[in-house]
């Protein structure tokens, strides 16, 4: 397998890309339109491992190419994902990653 060589043709990897492909698509949820987004793997080298690393498709957009789900959220910071709880639980037990929102920072008193 050539560094451009993935499960799914559409999404052609750079060669410094290492992946984790899952051996099929994993329903990760929908968008507040109701159009299904699938995860099809793992962006090796990102940690922590966050939505920055997944791998996605989006039933609303065929024959164009899966992104990483974090580089979606950067250019339309309005795509809603309304994530499936069995999805997370799956990611966080088999993959070690972490997906939600962020705790909110620590204020120490100081009196």
């Amino acid at each position: 397998m050539t560094s451009f060589d993935t499960p799914y043709p559409n999404y052609r990897k750079s060669r410094s890309e290492e992946n984790e492909w899952f051996s099929t698509p994993l329903f990760l949820g929908k968008t507040k339109e109701g159009l299904a987004v699938v995860a099809l793997g793992l962006h090796k080298t990102l940690q922590p491992r966050t939505v920055e690393a997944l791998i996605i498709d989006r039933q609303a957009a065929p024959g164009e190419k899966p992104v990483l789900l974090g580089r979606l959220l950067k250019f339309d910071p309005y795509f809603d994902l309304v994530f499936d709880q069995k999805a997370l639980q799956y990611l966080r037990q088999e993959h070690g990653m972490w997906v939600g929102k962020p705790r909110p920072a620590r204020r120490w008193r100081t009196d």
